[in-house]
């Protein structure tokens, strides 16, 4: 086959590959804009895990949120029965929780940031009904207070100890980021880094 006019069918591939070339800027351009969420802090990850973790992990906790009507005053209650305020102090963080339904964003506007993570909690009601219940976690900055060395908890529903062993070997904590001991028959645990 004999290509009559050589000219015109150059003109054309250097079209086409000029047009490639322009995409191709354009699709570069558009994937390296940085839109990605912003870094949630360091402090704000750890107590959001400890809480988690401690939420997931003690009995008497869950038992309470499977059993409850998810009431404002529940909630209040469980901040105050558990004390929960003790992980989110230390690091100059307010905390605050829901069951099922997240919380109106208006309650939180004169809050600043707030960091939001949550879990699925299943098992059984007092009543022995099965349910399924989902606890959001919220935190955020109390303002300029210090932050304090790690704060020391005593393992989920209180697990006794008579030596260190004892609580290393029970401990539902990955022993790489935390201090696990015995101390006065109770297993504590402190992370390593705050």
């Amino acid at each position: 086959m004999v290509i009559k006019n050589k000219k015109g069918y150059l003109k054309t591939v250097e079209a086409i590959v000029a047009l490639l070339l322009l995409f191709g800027v354009i699709l570069f351009s558009i994937n390296s804009r940085d839109v990605s969420e912003p870094a949630v802090p360091d402090d704000v990850v750890f107590v959001q895990d400890a809480v988690l973790n401690w939420m997931e992990h003690s009995t008497l906790f869950r038992d309470g949120v499977l059993s409850s009507s998810d009431t404002y005053i529940d909630t209040v209650n469980f901040i105050i029965l558990f004390d929960l305020t003790r992980f989110a102090s230390p690091y100059g963080l307010d905390i605050w929780f829901s069951i099922d339904e997240p919380r109106d964003a208006s309650w939180f506007e004169d809050k600043g940031n707030v960091y939001v993570d949550s879990i699925i909690i299943t098992g059984k009601d007092k009543n022995g009904v099965y349910q399924t219940r989902k606890l959001i976690l919220y935190l955020w900055r109390q303002g300029d207070k210090p932050i304090q060395e790690c704060p020391i908890f005593p393992f989920p529903d209180g697990v006794s100890c008579i030596n260190h062993q004892e609580c290393i070997d029970s401990s539902p904590f990955p022993l790489e980021d935390y201090k696990v001991w015995c101390d006065s028959g109770e297993c504590k645990f402190q992370a390593i880094f705050c």
